[in-house]
């Protein structure tokens, strides 16, 4: 049985080696492998991008995202070479007519841990970043910058909370509302503790009004719009999923907003 850790580079470069033995002058074919395996390990460490760019004055990509190509082998084998002519290959050109080492790079290749890459930010995220600092106080920016990002935790919170509402069984909201059901599906499969702590910091008062949210008459809405994020019956369900009866904040403002189910 083979072993689990090994890897498919390890196998292709054993038999790299034994292939070697067969050849005329098997030291040359070995040398070439040896040098290969340890551009390969230089690359993907990082290491490389410092070797090309020391001899290149700027490191071709390879210090982002160091991928293991005949390329990239080409330039950090001419970098190297600079300094210690022994390194003559492979070059690019070898790498790609020679299936052997070919498929070990390819699999090299594979096998390194891919860096996460920074997402591109939105016209709209570039757009509020740069009015963010117009802010002339750095404080009042670290504020600003905090409560934007609660703001998208709760609009993530609330995005996967509609999502997992809309795969649900069809349920009987007035039966639930007066008591005649209950809804054990999501108890059972913990979509309470889950749901618990989103429930609370909904008819979290001070939590709401630091991003322009209010609990009115049941519903969460926008204090300046009055636009309703979160209906009454559906914070009804939210509630009864959680098992709690939680007293709504504000009531005494529904005469100023216009009721809505």
């Amino acid at each position: 049985m083979s072993d689990p850790t090994s890897r498919a580079s390890d196998e292709i470069r054993t038999r790299l080696y034994r292939e070697a033995k067969g050849m005329a002058r098997p030291e040359i074919r070995q040398a070439t492998i040896d040098r290969l395996a340890q551009a390969c390990d230089e690359i993907a460490s990082g290491r490389g991008a410092q070797t090309v760019k020391a001899a290149y004055g700027k490191d071709f990509g390879l210090g982002l995202n160091p991928k293991i190509t005949p390329s990239s082998i080409d330039r950090y084998i001419k970098a190297r070479r600079i300094k210690d002519r022994s390194w003559s290959g492979p070059t690019r050109a070898f790498l790609q007519n020679d299936e052997g080492l070919l498929n070990y790079v390819r699999a090299r290749e594979d096998e390194r841990q891919k860096p996460s890459l920074p997402r591109r930010a939105s016209p709209s995220r570039r757009r509020l970043e740069e009015a963010i600092e117009t802010i002339p106080n750095a404080d009042d920016r670290q504020f600003v910058r905090l409560e934007v990002e609660r703001f998208r935790r709760l609009r993530n919170e609330l995005e996967i909370l509609r999502t997992g509402l809309r795969k649900m069984a069809p349920l009987d909201i007035d039966a639930i509302l007066e008591g005649r059901a209950g809804i054990v599906q999501g108890r059972e499969s913990g979509s309470a503790e889950v749901l618990a702590p989103l429930v609370d910091r909904l008819h979290d008062e001070e939590d709401m009004s630091r991003i322009g949210l209010a609990m009115v008459g049941g519903r969460l809405a926008c204090r300046t719009t009055r636009q309703t994020l979160v209906k009454k019956k559906e914070m009804e369900v939210l509630k009864s999923i959680v098992g709690k009866t939680l007293q709504l904040t504000n009531d005494d403002d529904t005469d100023r907003w216009d009721d809505e189910d």
